[in-house]
């Protein structure tokens, strides 16, 4: 299996996968986008994209995907056709595997959008592909002129009956509620719309055919009565499913949605979360390519700490482990056997105050800058007076907690230091 490291990978290409790509590329990070259903998601289905700010005339959704994605691939975004099998964590680097490669990287984004909701009646499955569909813009030209029904009452129902009403002068809405619950526009248009017809609190119970759909079995919520309306094409738009099955682990709200912040982190560092399979109270895409921007944003300040604070860390642990080897040594030499070597098991407490204690308070100060310990330029009123030792010993003592895992300090007679990174 082939290897891949980049610093930032998302998983879905959709409106909110292809926004962070676009800003995390931009930013500097190494991206790389995996979906094997290829760039879109459910924006290819839209038909007029008219209320996206600052797009008019309307164009299509898979006009829109397609500017989209020469966006990101233009500063340096790689757009994989690849299903992701499983995600895991090791260390401080996530694991994406595909069928053929296996991806690592410091940041992950699940961009993985949600799926169709199904009826769940007989007929359904049997039919699907033969009448039965999810997609009017794909599907609906198949059926011009003849009897359609949609099932659903909320914005994506309303919508492509709107568009299916443009094919067929026979489109009938099924909605199990007492009201459509579209926006109030899209409701106005559907109601006018002399090719739609509404019948409320109605449910489907069967699909019925024998090679292709040919009628649909409903029920009256309210009476309880039953009957069988001719159809040659049943479109169901009743909600999506979020797709949550790579990262089962996280939490989720009542709908099964990701729980993030704001800044669309999960409570798995370096693991973020955008678009429909995100918990948030409204679903456009305007909102999606919102969340993909603010995790990208997210995701370069998370790479860029890991990388800058590894940096830092061993330009530190080196100096400090050369302060450590001037200093030391002469107390060690009676105790040490010469070329002995040390797996960093001395205790930090007692190394840090080792280290601080031959140091005079200049010299400390001047360390203190010179570790990189503060962003800041040298200035004595960064530290207070009095408090550099404290501050000092308590750098050393937690530096060398986090590192002594990882590195080896050989003490050697005929050499001050020798550092190797493990």
């Amino acid at each position: 299996m082939e290897n891949v490291s980049c610093d930032y990978i998302i998983a879905g290409a959709g409106a909110a996968g292809l926004a962070s790509a676009q800003y995390a590329s931009r930013s500097g990070l190494q991206t790389i986008v995996l979906d094997l259903a290829g760039p879109g998601g459910q924006a290819l289905q839209i038909i007029e994209l008219e209320n996206y700010p600052g797009i008019y005339p309307p164009v299509r959704g898979d006009e829109f995907i397609s500017v989209m994605q020469k966006q990101a691939e233009s500063f340096g975004t790689r757009i994989i056709p690849a299903e992701v099998l499983s995600i895991d964590k090791i260390g401080q680097v996530f694991h994406v595997r595909t069928a053929k490669t296996d991806y690592a990287a410091s940041a992950l984004l699940i961009a993985t959008g949600a799926e169709h909701r199904t009826l769940g009646v007989p007929g359904e499955k049997e039919f699907t592909g033969a009448g039965v569909s999810y997609c009017a813009v794909c599907d609906g030209p198949f059926f011009r002129g003849k009897n359609i029904i949609v099932v659903g009452g909320g914005d994506s129902a309303c919508t492509e009956a709107l568009y299916l009403s443009t094919l067929s002068e026979h489109v009938m809405i099924l909605y199990r509620g007492a009201k459509l619950k579209a926006d109030k526009t899209t409701v106005d248009r559907v109601l006018a719309n002399k090719n739609i017809t509404v019948r409320y609190n109605t449910v489907v119970k069967e699909i019925r055919g024998t090679k292709r759909v040919e009628s649909v079995v409903m029920e009256d919520t309210g009476s309880g009565s039953s009957s069988e309306q001719p159809a040659d094409a049943v479109f169901v738009f009743i909600g999506m499913n979020p797709r949550t099955e790579l990262v089962d682990m996280l939490a989720k709200d009542e709908a099964g949605c990701i729980i993030t912040n704001d800044r669309m982190e999960t409570a798995v560092p370096g693991l973020f979360c955008a678009g429909d399979v995100r918990s948030k109270s409204f679903r456009q895409i305007i909102t999606a390519v919102a969340d993909g921007a603010v995790a990208a944003h997210e995701a370069e300040k998370y790479v860029r700490s890991l990388s800058g604070a590894g940096a830092v860390k061993v330009k530190i642990l080196k100096k400090m482990i050369g302060l450590f080897a001037l200093a030391a040594f002469p107390v060690f030499a009676e105790t040490l056997p010469q070329n002995v070597t040390f797996w960093s098991d001395y205790p930090a407490d007692a190394l840090a105050e080792t280290i601080t204690d031959r140091m005079t308070d200049d010299e400390l100060l001047s360390q203190i800058f010179m570790f990189g310990w503060s962003g800041a330029e040298p200035d004595e009123a960064a530290v207070p007076v009095g408090q550099q030792r404290a501050w000092q010993r308590e750098s050393v003592r937690l530096e060398y907690g986090r590192y002594r895992t990882c590195c080896k300090i050989h003490f050697v007679s005929s050499a001050r230091r020798v550092v190797q990174q493990i």
